[in-house]
């Protein structure tokens, strides 16, 4: 599955292909990948460039741990009546132990899970929980039903990344098993405008429907993100990919395992305006760059610290923008004024946790420590 989002055009994500019908802690049992060479590589490996022997050993070593996933399951449809659907997709083996992360969407009203290794061995996945504002689930296969410890990823580290930087793409696009495509990273800090999701990586490697919940991989074979959205006018893929970076997935897994859900933290601003240096002098604004709030949530935390948003609108180009809320310079003493990092911040941390915002009101400088508490789903 892959979804397709709306990025101001038609679009959307790396859906299952659908037919209709009438923070990671990984256990003991976990089993790291070997460098294994394959026959057939040392057969051609005298007529090779050292870039396709690269491209070789990373399938090679992470391709054991890619699974092909089939649901079955009924779905509501516009008059609220059921009807059965079949799905596929992707998903990344991340512990000895059986666990499969993938994307929420494509195990979405799914009755049976049924989960194909690359060996052609068929087990039944067990849905341990969704993170659905991350688009991310986790699924457990036992791994005595295939003899013992499974194959799992390497996990890399998606903060370590740069535009351009060389990346790979596996998973089972159409249906087309142990797939593997490369590409860059195109860009970093996305966010996708139909999707609650943050901080995306942008990657011209191939992902097409079916490609959902398998892996973005580094020339190391490490996973660094799990792929999720396409760019597609067509339904097929445009060179504009998207996938959930690693880190995310780490920092929520554990939640995933402990609670079937995402505990996430929540601080109740909307941040809507980026200041730049040019947005400032035209609106005479107290700093050259920032985050002005929008819009505080009544009772949330920021609320209860005094955090003002904004109180009247001003006309900017073909749109108005709200002013007159504090300014947010600063997190926990580190400066701020990308939104996408912001929220993706606030994310990283857990309910509970304090956090200290600089903030500017009426051209003062303040600052103010407030305590995150657990979002609830309709906040």
């Amino acid at each position: 599955m892959v979804i397709y989002v709306s990025i101001s055009l038609n679009a959307g994500f790396a859906e299952p292909n659908v037919s209709n019908e009438p923070g990671l802690s990984e256990g003991k049992s976990v089993q790291r990948l070997e460098k294994k060479v394959s026959p057939v590589f040392e057969k051609v490996s005298q007529q090779l460039t050292p870039e396709e022997k690269q491209n070789i050993h990373v399938y090679e070593s992470a391709s054991p741990a890619i699974v092909h996933i089939a649901v079955t399951g009924r779905s509501k449809d516009y008059y609220w009546g059921l009807f059965p659907f079949e799905a596929t997709g992707s998903g990344v083996i991340i512990s000895g132990d059986g666990y499969i992360l993938t994307n929420s969407h494509v195990v979405e009203d799914a009755d049976r899970i049924k989960i194909t290794l690359l060996d052609g061995n068929v087990l039944i996945g067990k849905l341990v929980g969704t993170g659905d504002e991350h688009d991310v689930a986790l699924i457990k296969i036992d791994p005595n039903d295939n003899g013992g410890p499974l194959p799992s990823i390497l996990m890399g580290n998606s903060e370590l990344l740069a535009v351009g930087q060389k990346v790979f793409a596996l998973g089972g696009p159409f249906g087309l098993k142990s797939s593997f495509s490369s590409g860059v990273i195109s860009s970093l800090h996305r966010r996708v405008d139909s999707s609650f999701i943050n901080n995306m990586i942008q990657t011209d490697a191939a992902i097409n429907p079916g490609n959902s919940g398998g892996a973005l991989l580094n020339t190391e074979g490490k996973l660094i993100g799990i792929n999720t959205a396409i760019y597609s006018p067509s339904g097929g893929s445009a060179g504009i990919g998207f996938a959930i970076p690693v880190n995310t997935t780490k920092r929520i897994v554990d939640d995933l395992k402990k609670y079937g859900r995402v505990i996430r933290p929540w601080l109740g601003v909307q941040v809507e305006i980026e200041i730049q240096p040019q947005l400032s002098k035209e609106f005479n604004l107290p700093v050259s760059r920032g985050l002005i709030i929008k819009r505080v949530k009544k009772g949330s935390p920021a609320d209860l610290a005094g955090l003002r948003g904004g109180s009247y609108q001003e006309e900017n180009g073909d749109r108005y923008i709200t002013l007159g809320g504090d300014i947010i310079t600063a997190v926990d003493g580190k400066p701020t004024h990308n939104a996408v990092q912001f929220i993706d911040y606030i994310e990283s941390r857990r309910a509970g946790d304090k956090i200290q915002l600089t903030f500017i009101r009426n051209k003062r400088k303040q600052t103010v420590n407030i305590e995150l508490t657990e979002k609830e789903r309709s906040q």
